[in-house]
This record gives structure tokens, sequence and C-alpha cells, in this order.
């Protein structure tokens, strides 16, 4: 009888004992470094916000944060092999507007929300609506009538079929009932050349790739889509003051864990980035990128992809967008 008590006690002493580690486990977080896994090549504005917040986020945890670029296929190597990592707060995914994007187009080796655990949003920016000056348009306005008027003269660029620039001109094109000619390129850094010559005379890019032409007169900003003006450009205004009030899409950079990492984990590092976001030198860092800082929780940040992912479906049914 005694004996057997004493069993019972050493069972549950063990069974607590095991219970207990994963909570003394998260306590400890982080015990070792932390990888973040940019899906992009070095250099990009997406590995430069990575490095800006892994540098903030080592001096606080007390541990090494490496960033880890493995790019490829759009994205979806660096992200397939972040999110089938173990789940345990050792493995962050940098992910971009794109990552809501390919689910459109691409038959994915990973669930891209069902696989995933929102950390948080880390920064946003706007696309401008730049027009090479020999286009006869000074306003949104006068560009949309242009464009109305002319179906199929005017020419803009992309950074690649099915890419983020082409999806985001489509929304343009359906937003404002116009119809353009699409020229894809192999980046974004390519059809640069073609806008400042003529060649084409319009894209939707993100304000790092097409500002300093602006900033030179060698280009002509015609709007910025978000719901705020970019600073650097006061007098632009937003299409949601033109009354396209759902095209109110931004560039955003966040990080995500692989799906099953303790919601004690995902906690800490939201409350950590969130301070982080808000220090001087991360502000500088995101703006030179023309990113502006967010935060905020893990579940607004699931809400902006989950709506960007389902209204970029919608754009490629509408727009018929096929990646052969």
């Amino acid at each position: 009888m005694i004996r057997a008590f004493a069993s019972c006690l050493i069972t549950w002493a063990a069974l607590a004992g095991l219970a207990a580690a994963p909570a003394r486990a998260q306590d400890a977080y982080p015990s070792k470094p932390i990888r973040i896994i940019v899906p992009f090549a070095v250099g990009g504005g997406s590995d430069i916000v990575a490095r800006v917040t892994a540098k903030e986020l080592a001096q606080r945890i007390g541990q090494p944060v490496v960033v880890d670029n493995r790019p490829g296929a759009g994205g979806s190597v660096g992200a397939n092999l972040a999110l089938k990592s173990a789940p345990d707060g050792y493995t962050l995914l940098l992910v971009s507007s794109s990552y809501a994007v390919n689910p459109a187009l691409y038959k994915l080796p990973f669930d891209s929300l069902g696989d995933m655990t929102p950390v948080i949003e880390l920064g946003s920016g706007p696309m401008i609506v730049t027009v090479n000056p020999q286009l006869p348009v000074k306003t949104l306005k006068e560009l949309i009538d242009y464009a109305r008027a002319n179906p199929g003269k005017i020419s803009f660029g992309s950074s690649g079929l099915g890419g983020l620039i082409h999806f985001y001109t489509e929304a343009f094109m359906l937003e404002t009932n116009t119809r353009m000619v699409h020229i894809p390129y192999r980046g974004s850094a390519d059809l640069i050349p073609d806008l400042l010559s003529g060649r084409i005379q319009l894209v939707l890019g993100d304000a790092g790739s097409v500002y300093r032409h602006i900033a030179a007169g060698s280009l002509r900003p015609i709007a910025v889509s978000g719901k705020n003006r970019l600073a650097e450009l006061p007098q632009v205004p937003t299409l949601v003051e033109a009354g396209f009030t759902t095209f109110d899409m931004a560039v955003w950079q966040g990080l995500v864990a692989p799906k099953g990492t303790p919601e004690a984990i995902i906690a800490k590092l939201n409350a950590q980035l969130n301070e982080i976001v808000r220090i001087d030198e991360a502000v500088k860092a995101f703006k030179a990128q023309y990113y502006y800082p967010v935060g905020g929780t893990p579940a607004a940040f699931y809400d902006l992809i989950k709506g960007d992912a389902d209204r970029w479906v919608t754009v490629a049914k509408r727009a018929n967008i096929k990646v052969e």
C-alpha cells in the first residue's frame, strides 16, 4: 500500500515536471541565438529592415540575432524553410507584401496563413503612381481621363509578371476603369531606365526605386497609395483622397514565426519589437528605405496579411493574371 502510494507520488511528480518544462523553457527564452530568415537577397529593403531589427533585438535580449538570406522563387524558398522550422521562437521569417501576393498565383509548399504565427508588422510605405514627364498629365484626374480616352496607349512597367508592382497596377486599373499595356522586367531597377527614356510611360513603384528621380525632376509623381501622404512629397495626394477608398494599400514588412510557436514567446517578441520600431536609430533606418514604423499586435498583423491575400486573389481573377 505504502509502496503503491509512493509510486503514485513519483508518477505525479514526473508528470508535473513534464508540464512545467515548457513553461520553464518559455521563461528562459531566449537562451540561444535567434535566426531571422530573409527570403530575398542581401542589400534590398527587406534585408536592411531585418538587419536593423536584428541588431536592436540582440541588444535587448542578450543573445545574437542572425540574419539568414535565403532568396529564391519570389521569397517562397526562404519562407518554406522558416515555416517548417521548429516552433520554438528561434526561427523567424521576415515577410513583405509579396508574401500575400504569391498564394494568388502559385501552388506553394506551405500554407501562407495556416502555417505561420504572426509576430508584428514592422513598417510600411506607399507606392507612388509615377509618370514620365513627356506624358501630358500632371494630376490623377488628368491621368485617368487620358488613359480612358486612349486605352492601351500608356505602357506601364513592372518588376515581373505576377510581381507586386504588376498586381498593384492591375488593381489601379480595375479601380480607375482604365486599360494600359504591361511591360514586365526582371526587377524594379531594370525598368527605371526605360521609364526615364519614355519607352514606358508609367510605373506604380515603391518610393525607394523612384523617389530620387522624382526629386531630380526626371519623373513626375501623380499620387501615392496608402492612407497618408508621403512626408517627402507632401504636395502629392493619396488615392484615398481622390475617392478610391479601397486603394489604401501600402508596401509592408513584418515578422512571423512557425505555426505552434508558444503565445508567451510571441508576446515577449512583440513587446520588444514594439519598443524597437520607435527608437531613433530604427526610425531613421526605416525611413531611409521609405518605410514608416508601425508596430502593433500579432492579431492586427494577421488581419493585414489575410486582407491583402484575399484582395490579390480577387485581383488575379478579375485581371486574369496567370503565371505559366
